[in-house]
């Protein structure tokens, strides 16, 4: 954990500040504060969509993919208040004139700043239902590159292809690229046959019990059974039109011999409350290996 926050720190905050110091000679410090936070804000995004991957090295390195979603979240926000400041102090920077770009610039930052407070408000509403969340949530990638054009396009005292021009398009390449993946890999299909990317393993529910509001079942392997440890969680589908969408579930048994899997789930949302209804005794079950430390 505290080598992830060193390299957040590093790459969003220490870096850019040493090419802002190096680049903005003779620039006013309001302008040049204000761009620097633009910059930071970009880097935080990318962050944002590099751990929604959910690559195995990041998630290691970030503690888990329960904490790196908890990094997800307040990188997020944090952007978001970084952009707000940016957008209120003053970045025009006079001497450099206007670009043939600057005023689509002007545009599109504040296309993108306005869509970002729409979503990310409707991220931190909890009674919003996640079906809309959810469908809302895949936009803000589009806002992040509108974003990432008003950084191109917008009149700069440094060139693209400097040392901080590459670092930040580098990084804003990798968000872009990291967005595309969480939108193409389809972590909301659910079969591995449907989506190879995902690597699921097929089980068959082979019984269920509810207590209370409380549905506890137990999965076995079809073919060949996931890795986990006790305490781990995965993301489970089921081949039910009611039940396709994927959502993670701690595993409540410690692993065994016969690589079944228990979980117990609490009705505390929209699908969690359908769950009972649909689940049945034989359907077959698509679960990803064992996520978090």
């Amino acid at each position: 954990m505290f080598i992830a926050i060193f390299i957040l720190i590093s790459t969003c905050l220490v870096i850019p500040a040493l090419g802002v110091i190096q680049s903005y000679a003779g620039v006013s410090t309001d302008a040049a504060f204000s761009q620097y936070l633009g910059l930071v804000a970009l880097l935080g995004m990318s962050y944002c969509y590099i751990l929604a991957t959910r690559f195995k090295l990041v998630e290691k390195l970030f503690g888990g993919l329960d904490k790196s979603y908890v990094f997800h979240k307040w990188l997020g926000l944090s952007s978001l208040a970084v952009i707000f400041l940016h957008d209120q102090i003053d970045a025009e920077i006079k001497r450099l004139g206007a670009s043939a770009f600057g005023e689509l610039a002007e545009d599109l930052g504040g296309l993108g700043f306005d869509g970002l407070q729409v979503l990310l408000l409707i991220t931190v509403i909890t009674l919003i239902p996640y079906g809309i969340w959810k469908f809302t949530h895949k936009f803000i990638g589009i806002l992040f590159i509108l974003c990432v054009l008003h950084f191109i396009w917008i009149p700069k005292p440094f060139d693209l292809t400097s040392p901080l021009g590459l670092y930040i398009l580098g990084f804003c390449g990798l968000g872009i690229l990291s967005y595309l993946y969480t939108l193409t890999s389809g972590f909301a299909r659910a079969s591995r046959k449907q989506n190879p990317l995902k690597g699921t393993r097929p089980y068959k529910v082979v019984n269920q019990e509810k207590t209370g509001d409380t549905i506890s079942f137990e999965l076995t392997p079809t073919k060949k059974a996931i890795k986990h440890q006790a305490g781990q969680f995965a993301f489970i589908s089921f081949d039910h039109n009611k039940l396709k969408e994927s959502h993670p579930f701690t595993i409540s048994k410690a692993p065994s011999k016969d690589g079944s899997l228990r979980f117990s789930i609490k009705a505390l949302g929209d699908y969690t409350k359908d769950l009972p209804k649909y689940l049945e005794q034989g359907m077959t079950a698509n679960v990803t290996r064992g996520h978090g430390n």
